[in-house]
């Protein structure tokens, strides 16, 4: 599931205004983050599958400049990541400053 949830924000970071080399930016984290998931243990990706939905949720709001971004809800998640999987953590907060310096 994770995989066509990345993919799907891909196309979102690809297609938007953002500029090109914060696109870039992006798009590498994404990456990151998949490789992240892909090395989880398999008792642990119906998590990830739920981090990645609300960063999907989170992006997609953010580029149509939604008022209704779950940005809490991926922070509360990521924070129940942070001590098993810190790398992943690390790659999510990126992403969420990131947004947070666009002003999202």
């Amino acid at each position: 599931m994770y995989e066509e949830k990345l993919e799907t924000i891909k196309e979102r970071i690809r297609t938007s205004r953002m500029r090109p080399e914060r696109k870039t930016e992006v798009l590498h984290l994404l990456d990151e983050l998949a490789r992240e998931i892909e090395v989880l243990p398999s008792t642990s990706r119906g998590e990830a599958d739920r981090l990645v939905e609300i960063a999907n949720r989170s992006t997609r709001a953010a580029i149509d400049d939604s008022e209704n971004y779950p940005l809490k809800e991926l922070e509360a998640s990521v924070k129940e990541f942070e001590i098993r999987y810190p790398n992943l953590v690390r790659i999510v907060n990126r992403i969420c400053m990131m947004f947070a310096n666009l002003g999202v």
